[in-house]
């Protein structure tokens, strides 16, 4: 996912987690792991747009036109 943004519309927080002495448990390794994963499955449900179209092609040119066909295809991208 690239040039994606999510907004936070509420966050609550436990207060039984806040009082106990430890606030890293077993699981404080996977809360980030976990957050990517829900909003990358919620970015999936929606209708996706491509940002740039992309082509595979095979070129075969000989070595004394490679020079041109590169100055060409540079022109094009651009």
């Amino acid at each position: 996912m690239m040039g994606v943004g999510f907004k936070l519309l509420e966050w609550m927080r436990s207060d039984s987690l806040t009082n106990q002495n430890t606030f890293y448990g077993p699981l404080s390794g996977q809360i980030m792991a976990t957050i990517k994963e829900g909003c990358r499955k919620a970015f999936q449900i929606q209708p996706q747009r491509l940002m740039a179209a992309m082509y595979t092609c095979n070129i075969q040119v000989s070595s004394e036109v490679l020079g041109k066909f590169l100055f060409f295809i540079r022109l094009k991208t651009e």
